[in-house]
């Protein structure tokens, strides 16, 4: 068979495999009532054992990598040049990115791009963008990108020479030897974990790290995993002896499940244990908070509750925090107000007032009723640097040092964490509110645009834009695109070409006016809004329907100090645009002002140059602008009048902190991030 006879067959292969898997999703949600109303008999999941990836799809996957790349493989592994692993690796890892939707495919070729670039430093960084891709498909294939990944970074690390090399390759391997101690530590591996900590405490020391305390305090509580460790061997071999003996076999359990917070380990000794609550709980809470359909999470949140009564020390407080998961998760599945969602939000207060009597700290949740004016904050504990409000419940997404937070704002409890390689610039949710996009640039210019599943953090899209400044990213439906330079210059004059990044196709443009610095777009991609700067500033709509073609371009003032932004409604009939002295509204079919907001003076303190950024409401009534003094001015999108002032904080500039805004897409509430805060406010 021919290469590209080989290449269709496998993407035919493809699609018939995502077909099984997308019947199968539609027969899970046709059987999710009647699962979840068996619960009481089969389990709090409502079913006799967990769905299994079928033993075919794995075979057809397996089949599938070997006809496709069966003989590059084998090529490139019987040969001792390692040109040919690095180029493979590449492709494998490219392919994975391709293949998004097919976890299985993912996971395989994935692993097999790891193995490959690991066998020169030239292949390092694909082996890197497959093991992070590898991490986004769960837990268990996240201990295994670890395991295959630590290699890598030691080789890097110990190759490095310039000072500033040295130091992130460092730090990256610090990250990545505490994190797969984490790992294996909650697998009760603590001796293995301690021998990575130290590792850890090693490289500290030769790049002085500043992680040192939190290396030393990983070193004394796997010290006391430790002890746990012994008790769980004896136990194992207890079991050895006898597999009748009951009390070794609910004691392991136990110790497994409430020591160690490892319910997947836990499940793994489950069977024939005549303890009916561990043998109906442990299997279902092995899955994880994501997977609990709407029942079972109050069930299980009940049951983890009674475990933190008796649980010593440092476990009631994981017990705790597990409890108040499945709450929560059950309050974002049940938004309708009913006697089980109440019943559960009473569940969820006893149980966080105990969190808060064994930490000193309350844990802060806000009463949504609307109102104009403050409504309360959260504190993220660590400093926020953009701000996402989805269309589809209580929820914020929050972008920080290390990666992105999904904050549960009615209780005030982080929801999700998804970790980020680089500093996140551009942050977007899609219209259904169901992923989260974000631009991510490092220092060195080159950039990434990644997309995740908002519910379960899965990593769904991964594209390189490479060089070029990123100007915006964004949903075309619920695609994640980006819009990217692809040359930079300051001079006026000079030519400008912006792209859209998508996963193949990337038409560009030619912007001839000058430097662009923001760029926003309809939802279905046909209207496009670019900001520029160039001895003046001016906002120019493209209908992309018809070539690119230039509507209007509207001039805003001749302020040096560059634009702040541009916004577009996802209807595409609403543009926006601010600079550090104007904001106001665009009509997109025609490219003139619409509305020019008129800020008070009283609101801008007499500065002349008052605004910092700004966000514009999905429906466009409402467009929100942070001002240098701390305040926060909201005007009407439809005649620029202001109708509301907040005092946010005593003043950015003064503070050094960044600031952040996203209006909800009613326009009823507004989001802000400053320091390590998020406000909400309601919005008249």
């Amino acid at each position: 068979m021919s290469r590209g006879a080989r290449v269709g067959h496998a993407l035919l292969a493809i699609i018939l495999i995502g077909a099984a898997g997308a019947h199968g999703e539609e027969a899970g949600e046709a059987a999710a009532p009647a699962a979840e109303a068996g619960a009481a008999a089969d389990g709090p999941t409502g079913e006799a054992s967990p769905v299994e990836q079928p033993a075919d799809a794995e075979a057809q996957v397996a089949a599938l990598l070997e006809e496709l790349y069966g003989e590059e493989i084998a090529r490139a592994e019987g040969t001792r040049e390692t040109s040919d692993d690095v180029a493979l690796a590449e492709r494998l890892a490219g392919a994975a990115a391709a293949a998004a939707d097919q976890p299985a495919m993912v996971v395989r070729l994935c692993e097999k791009a790891i193995e490959l670039g690991s066998r020169d430093p030239a292949g390092f960084a694909a082996a890197r963008e497959a093991g992070d891709r590898l991490e986004q498909q769960g837990p268990a294939h996240a201990a295994r990108a670890r395991e295959m990944l630590l290699p890598v970074h030691r080789q890097a690390f110990a190759q490095a020479r310039l000072p500033e090399v040295r130091g992130r390759e460092g730090k990256t391997l610090i990250e990545a030897l505490l994190a797969l101690a984490e790992t294996k530590g909650s697998s009760a591996q603590v001796e293995p974990a301690l021998a990575l900590v130290r590792e850890a405490g090693t490289v500290g020391q030769a790049i002085r790290s500043d992680r040192s305390p939190a290396i030393a305090e990983a070193q004394k509580r796997l010290q006391g995993l430790a002890r746990d460790a012994g008790r769980v061997a004896r136990l194992k071999g207890a079991l050895a002896r006898d597999p009748s003996d009951q009390g070794a076999r609910k004691e392991l359990v136990e110790t497994l499940l409430v020591v160690f917070d490892n319910a997947a380990e836990a499940s793994k000794h489950v069977a024939g244990l005549e303890d009916e609550a561990l043998a109906r709980y442990v299997p279902a809470a092995a899955k994880g908070v994501e997977a609990a359909p709407e029942l079972a999470c109050a069930e299980l949140g009940d049951w983890y509750r009674d475990l933190a009564e008796t649980a010593p020390g440092p476990a009631k407080t994981a017990m705790l925090n597990r409890a108040c998961d499945y709450y929560v998760r059950f309050l974002h599945l049940r938004p309708a107000e009913d006697l089980s969602r109440t019943k559960v939000r009473l569940a969820l207060e006893r149980a966080e007032k105990a969190l808060e009597a064994l930490r000193g700290s309350p844990m802060v949740g806000l009463d949504l009723k609307h109102r104009v004016g403050p409504m309360g904050s959260v504190d993220l504990k660590t400093a926020v640097h953009l701000v996402a409000f989805p269309p589809n419940g209580p929820l914020a997404v929050a972008a920080v040092e290390k990666g992105l937070l999904v904050c549960h704002l009615e209780t005030g409890r982080i929801i999700g964490t998804i970790e980020v390689p680089m500093p996140v610039w551009k942050l977007a949710i899609s219209p259904r509110g169901d992923e989260v996009a974000a631009g991510l640039e490092a220092e060195e210019g080159w950039s990434l645009v990644q997309s995740w599943d908002l519910r379960t953090g899965r990593l769904l899209s991964k594209q390189k834009p490479k060089q070029g400044h990123l100007l915006g990213v964004g949903f075309e439906g619920s695609k994640a695109v980006a819009v990217r330079n692809l040359r930079d210059g300051h001079h006026r004059g000079m030519m400008h070409t912006w792209e859209i990044v998508r996963d193949r196709e990337r038409p560009t443009w030619d912007h001839d006016w000058a430097y662009i610095r923001a760029v926003a777009w309809s939802s279905d991609m046909e209207r496009v809004a670019v900001s520029d700067h160039g001895g003046g500033h001016q906002a120019t709509l493209y209908d992309l329907t018809d070539g690119a073609k230039v509507i209007d371009r509207a001039g805003l003032g001749r302020s040096v100090d560059g634009p702040v932004g541009v916004w577009m409604t996802p209807d595409g009939k609403t543009a926006a645009v601010a600079t550090r002295e104007f904001a106001g509204t665009l009509d997109p079919a025609t490219g003139k002002v619409a509305a020019t907001c008129a800020m008070p003076p009283e609101a801008s303190g007499g500065e002349e140059k008052p605004i910092l950024t700004a966000s514009l409401s999905a429906d466009g009534r409402r467009l929100a602008t942070a001002l240098w003094n701390g305040k926060v001015v909201v005007f009407d999108g439809r005649t620029g009048s202001a109708v509301a002032t907040f005092e946010v904080s005593g003043g950015w500039a003064a503070a050094g902190e960044r600031v952040s805004l996203s209006l909800s897409p009613d326009g009823k509430f507004l989001l802000t991030g400053a320091g390590k805060t998020l406000r909400l406010w309601g919005v008249p």
